[in-house]
């Protein structure tokens, strides 16, 4: 069977000279590291022509002591072709770190370590004094315990199952040395004394509150230098016990044959969704479906998301799609790296033709949106979607409820209807106020209504959106999804969406 949701090309927009800048989401070292790796990959199979690496003053390693850039602080500059003024956009950081992670292979993510990546040279001196002290002469276990905050993002380890693993292999006389890297204070005090003679570290920050140590009030540099020490250290033990973290993911990169024991893995590799986005799924079908005609990929698929209750969530808003005999499971990384590149690379006309021909909805949802629009005194209406639950607060602050309220009435034809989409009460009243001939569509608030009904409402009044003249409103997810349902619509967005942003 071919694997055919791991396939999906880069538009040729990307051809050009990027400035790779600090992922505005604050991830930790070793995400940024890996959205750095994702470009450097971009750049070596020739889809961009240029590539800068500028942190600048951005990010949880940034100290001013240590100047501009972090990146620079512990790798030499990255600068390579011709650099301009384009920067990536967000959702491409986010699928660059996502494709190190979890697409590229060990090998090819060291033939880049080895390409572009050098280490400063204080800091390798460091890691080889390390060395000469505590690997010299030992074959060395090495553990990985990410604690803190991780039980968010992975299954939590018990140290003592952990213990009796480490015990065993010990036993066993193979190994002389255990290398600990851990940012969780308990778990090393819990192990050191397990093992008082044969463990060694490097003297790292860590946490003894469950705070992650990146968000910790402590050395900014320091707590970078600890990360990429521990990971290079990973990566020269004879054996790895790892937990779900990009730090040891790393490693294994940089040591692509080493022998690596997964003690769990992030839940964002379950190969059965559990969670779920209504645009970014219909994204990824349409992806997949795009694949489908245009790859050659005959082997079909079946749109299978499975609730918690074992039921398909894709037929409650939608009708089935079966192709061919196979079924196709996605992991929920995919589901991400899928529907954001679909979502913001694939042109709204082909998307269109896409949904046309394969995707229905379920009649009691188009039938709630005819409910909305009938409403409306004329076919042809102006719509305004104005979200704050629904949307980024970065664009609360941005838009101000007069600013809306202005361009309708610059805007509005005489006579015409306007219907306002909103999750804002207030805002909706006011809306009523000056347009007392408005027809009000509320969004519901998900954390009020079961989140099936809420999903319902989102889509009907997306429907509804993209029936209109035009939509004004704040950047979100919803207006491109209305966009792809009706190519024609004019959009207006009064600020960007924040996955759009550089």
């Amino acid at each position: 069977m071919k694997k055919i949701f791991l396939i999906l090309a880069l538009v040729s927009t990307l051809r050009a000279d990027f400035c790779l800048t600090h992922p505005m989401y604050e991830p930790g070292f070793f995400s940024v590291f890996n959205t750095v790796v994702g470009a450097l990959d971009a750049y070596d199979r020739s889809e961009i022509d240029g590539l800068q690496v500028d942190f600048a003053d951005q990010g949880h390693y940034y100290d001013l002591d240590h100047g501009p850039n972090w990146w620079s602080y512990y790798f030499e500059p990255i600068s390579l072709g011709v650099q301009g003024n384009n920067k990536f956009p967000t959702y491409k950081k986010i699928t660059f770190s996502q494709n190190t992670q979890f697409r590229l292979s060990r090998e090819r993510g060291f033939e880049l370590l080895q390409k572009y990546v050098k280490v400063k040279d204080p800091i390798k001196q460091k890691i080889k004094e390390f060395e000469e002290a505590h690997f010299k002469n030992n074959k060395v276990l090495g553990v990985h315990f990410r604690g803190t905050d991780k039980k968010s993002e992975a299954p939590e380890i018990d140290y003592k199952d952990l213990f009796l693993m480490l015990q065993q292999e010990m036993e066993q006389g193979e190994f002389t040395k255990l290398f600990i890297a851990t940012d969780d204070g308990n778990f090393f005090e819990y192990i050191k004394k397990k093992f008082p003679t044969r463990i060694c570290s490097i003297p790292a920050i860590r946490s003894f509150n469950k705070e992650a140590v990146h968000l910790t009030n402590t050395s900014n540099y320091q707590k970078g230098e600890d990360a990429l020490i521990d990971c290079i250290l990973l990566s020269k033990c004879d054996k790895l016990y790892k937990m779900a973290s990009n730090l040891s993911d790393v490693s294994m990169i940089w040591n692509p044959y080493m022998e690596v024991v997964h003690l769990n893995h992030a839940y964002s590799e379950r190969c059965k969704n559990k969670t779920f986005n209504v645009f970014k799924n219909l994204n990824t079908v349409l992806s997949l479906l795009q694949t489908y005609e245009v790859e050659g990929c005959k082997d079909g698929f079946e749109v299978f998301f499975p609730t918690k209750q074992g039921e398909n969530w894709w037929n409650v808003h939608f009708k089935p799609i079966v192709l061919g005999k196979q079924k196709t499971h996605l992991q929920n990384f995919n589901i991400t790296y899928l529907g954001l590149n679909h979502l913001f690379e694939c042109p709204v006309e082909r998307s269109n033709e896409l949904i046309e021909k394969y995707i229905e909805f379920q009649p009691h949802i188009l039938q709630k949106a005819d409910q909305v629009t009938s409403k409306l005194s004329s076919k042809s209406f102006i719509a305004i979607y104005f979200g704050s639950e629904t949307c980024s607060k970065l664009f609360q602050k941005e838009v101000k409820q007069k600013q809306v309220f202005a361009e309708v009435t610059s805007q509005l034809k005489r006579n015409e209807s306007v219907l306002w989409i909103s999750d804002d009460e207030e805002f909706l009243n006011e809306a009523k106020l000056r347009f007392p001939s408005s027809v009000i569509a509320k969004l519901l608030n998900r954390k009020a209504v079961p989140f099936l009904d809420y999903e319902t409402n989102l889509l009907v009044n997306t429907i509804a959106l993209s029936r209109a003249r035009k939509v004004i409103g704040v950047g979100n997810e919803i207006l491109f999804v209305a966009k792809q349902l009706n190519p024609n619509l004019e959009v207006q967005e009064l600020s960007k969406l924040w996955l759009l942003k550089n």
